[in-house]
């Protein structure tokens, strides 16, 4: 089986961070974000990355050494499902017919969970998430309701059913659903009122036409999504004990 292409949403520029760089270059552990992710993907044997581009992309030639570059010039006016978008319109017009993981450029976690998770996607053939059920509940967190083992919502606001936990920032995309999820995105771009709207309400859309998620179990402590200030410090805390995760 051909291992999934990897598409790494990193056009965002990370204002809550205060720096003039895109989150990707965040240092953590004396390693960028960019170091630590393409490493454990080359680590999981993944055939294609793809790398969105956005914010400064000019400084992206080193940092992605190994993986395509494809820029987003919406990423100021519109969020990260139009990265998403993009990432998948250029593998449909190279004849990509496989698998798509997506994986957040501001994640850090560890080259074992990443292996993990390769290896489920793997050995199931339905679209997966991975999911931290121990999360604590936050306003600001990316909840998902999980039923049956499978994810039936996803979103920041209420749900369909009591939150299961928290989405990690990782999926993968089954071959057989990656058209749905670009017939979802193509009606984000066709509605202004869905500028600001995550890649993840995407994915509640096809959850509600019938595209089926299951769950990747990720401990609570073996990763962390850095958006502020008290997140890096965090991140340094455990970077790690991310390598052992």
């Amino acid at each position: 089986m051909t291992e999934p292409a990897v598409v790494i949403l990193a056009a965002g520029r990370g204002s809550r961070l205060a720096g003039d760089v895109p989150k990707w270059f965040v240092t953590v552990g004396g390693r960028t974000l960019a170091e630590r992710q393409l490493d454990a993907l080359s680590l999981a044997g993944a055939a294609r990355v793809l790398v969105v581009t956005g914010f400064r992309p000019e400084l992206f030639g080193e940092e992605a050494l190994g993986a395509e570059l494809v820029h987003n010039p919406d990423w100021a006016t519109q969020n990260n499902w139009r990265s998403l978008a993009i990432a998948l319109e250029r593998l449909a017009d190279d004849g990509w017919d496989g698998a798509v993981c997506i994986l957040n450029s501001d994640l850090l976690v560890g080259p074992r969970v990443v292996g993990r998770f390769f290896a489920a996607a793997a050995g199931d053939p339905r679209s997966l998430l991975a999911v931290d059920a121990d999360a604590p509940r936050t306003d600001e967190q990316m909840k998902v309701a999980v039923e049956a083992g499978r994810v039936v919502d996803i979103g920041k606001g209420e749900l369909a059913a009591a939150p299961g936990g928290e989405y990690v920032g990782l999926a993968k995309l089954a071959a057989r659903d990656v058209p749905a999820l670009r017939a979802i995105l193509d009606g984000f771009a066709a509605d202004p009122a869905r500028a600001d709207e995550w890649y993840e309400g995407a994915f509640r859309e096809a959850m509600r036409a019938g595209v089926e998620f299951g769950v990747v179990p990720v401990d609570s402590g073996r990763w962390i999504e850095i958006d502020d200030a008290a997140d890096l410090a965090r991140a340094e805390a455990i970077a790690a004990l991310l390598e052992e995760a």
